[in-house]
């Protein structure tokens, strides 16, 4: 039976699973992640910080920083069977990090993203695996307004798959995890990232719960 979820303004830190190292869901409908950070937490096959099935995903204003897939897909996030309704907008995925070596990748997002991502930021998600995607998945999502770095995987040295359709790259020039203001730990963009302004249509507020200018908004969870 599918039920309704909401994750609002939680820090997930330092978890350890077998697959889904903070969260496994499943048959979530709607599925909301809302002012959430996920750092530091650890999943032995897949998921570093979750694994999500069969769910719809409405995911804002969050971040996902450090987690690691030690021998799996999918360093922050592993998908799999999701609704096509759901969405991701101004979200943060940085340094995550699929580690088991060849065929494991996708250390942002694995499994395919058959919704819409607005204005999120694919930065510095690593793997050892030099023939498939770094970052995310095979085949890009749709939607627009979004940023990823770096151009070419780290090893090897080949042109990454692009995480969205019409992707723009450029270094995002994103500090430390800190508080940063509001309840969970955030990275903040430096004052002349190329991800300040870049947003569009975005929510009235950031992760922290600041104000947001709504037409032109900065990329990720933190203005």
């Amino acid at each position: 039976m599918a039920r309704r979820v909401t994750i609002d303004r939680v820090l997930f830190q330092g978890n350890r699973s077998t697959s889904g190292g903070a969260v496994y869901l499943q048959n979530a409908k709607p599925l909301e992640i809302l002012a959430t950070t996920f750092t530091g937490n650890v999943a032995a096959r897949g998921g570093g910080a979750g694994q999500l099935v069969s769910s719809q995903l409405n995911l804002v204003n969050s971040t996902f920083n450090a987690n690691v897939a030690s021998a799996g897909i999918g360093g922050a996030l592993m998908l799999g069977t999701m609704d096509s309704t759901g969405s991701i907008r101004n979200a943060t995925f940085a340094n995550n990090r699929s580690t088991g070596g060849s065929g494991m990748f996708a250390a942002a997002l694995s499994g395919s993203l058959n919704f819409p991502v607005y204005n999120t930021l694919f930065a510095n998600n690593t793997t050892a695996d030099a023939g498939s995607p770094m970052q995310c998945w095979f085949a890009p999502a749709t939607g627009s307004a979004n940023l990823q770095w770096p151009r070419n995987r780290v090893t090897g040295g080949a042109a990454d798959t692009a995480c969205v359709n019409g992707i723009a790259w450029a270094d995002p020039k994103l500090g430390a995890l800190a508080a940063n203001g509001g309840p969970t730990p955030t990275l903040s963009p430096a004052a002349d990232s190329p991800m300040r302004g870049a947003g569009r249509n975005c929510p009235a507020t950031d992760q922290r719960g600041a104000r947001r200018n709504t037409t032109a908004c900065t990329i990720g969870a933190v203005e």
